[in-house]
């Protein structure tokens, strides 16, 4: 659910709706009534806000899921080498083709590469590629919530909210609620400011109210961005090497889909996508 300040005038109304449903996308706008009662949290706190409801939409864990994903694969045969950087690439005399990864532990050949290296792709590329993918810093802030005696979380959102106002994004996780926001461009810096977070938990208390007392986890992590958003995906100039990077803040929600693209280009099929795009 996309909160919006303002009654969105006529043609952003049907311009949004239909780029929606060209995608199959089930959406409707909704008045700010309908909104409180999409979110009864909202009730009597905050400004009125119309929305935009995105009824297939949804929130998860991508921790827990990528953790999952990993164990999936395991069971199913892969290799997992942690703590393992690529120190260099081994291309052929030519410079055309890929030959082998170089790490701490190993020389790694193979028939294909696949760098999905977030970040880090610049750094690896570097001087083989030139690759315009930045680091671009966001935060999120981890709140527990209190249960009732039904066992249920009490005064939490009930689905995934966004703030076009502030951009704060609000997901319920089973007895947990998180916060998440910000962008900043400040290379590689990992740190967690505190200041960054308090405004996250500040902009949520505008909207539902104080958030419940209990130790808040936290964190903060660089989302790798391209000057358009739009992802890199494929084969490269060098013969054997192929990327997936550069989802920006749309990483876990681009993943799935990614990865079929990525597989139909290795692959040579013809898949649902053109990967020139």
């Amino acid at each position: 659910l996309q909160l919006m300040e303002r009654a969105p005038a006529d043609a952003l109304i049907h311009g949004r709706l239909e780029a929606l449903r060209a995608f199959g996308i089930d959406a409707q706008w909704c008045e700010p009534a309908r909104v409180r009662e999409l979110e009864p949290a909202l009730s009597g706190r905050g400004r009125a806000a119309w929305g935009l409801l995105v009824r297939d939409d949804a929130c998860g864990d991508c921790e827990r899921f990528v953790q999952g994903l990993l164990a999936w694969n395991q069971a199913r045969g892969l290799r997992f080498v942690p703590e393992s950087p690529v120190q260099a690439l081994e291309l052929d005399r030519s410079g055309r083709r890929l030959r082998a990864l170089h790490t701490p532990a190993r020389r790694w050949e193979a028939d294909a590469f696949v760098l999905a290296t977030g970040i880090y792709t610049a750094r690896i590329l570097h001087p083989h590629l030139r690759l315009p993918v930045i680091p671009v810093k966001g935060y999120s802030v981890s709140v527990p919530l209190p249960e009732n005696e039904a066992g249920s979380s009490v005064d939490g959102p009930r689905r995934a909210v966004i703030d076009d106002t502030t951009k704060l994004a609000v997901a319920p996780l089973g007895q947990c609620v998180r916060l998440a926001g910000m962008a900043e461009v400040v290379g590689h810096d990992r740190r967690v400011d505190a200041s960054r977070c308090e405004q996250l938990v500040q902009h949520y208390q505008a909207l539902y109210g104080s958030l419940p007392p209990g130790a808040r986890r936290h964190w903060a992590g660089l989302r790798p961005m391209t000057p358009d958003g739009t992802p890199i995906i494929g084969a490269t100039r060098i013969e054997a090497l192929y990327l997936n990077t550069g989802h920006g803040t749309y990483g876990w929600t681009l993943a799935c889909g990614s990865a079929r693209l990525l597989a139909d280009v290795l692959g040579g099929r013809s898949g649902a996508l053109d990967p020139a795009d």
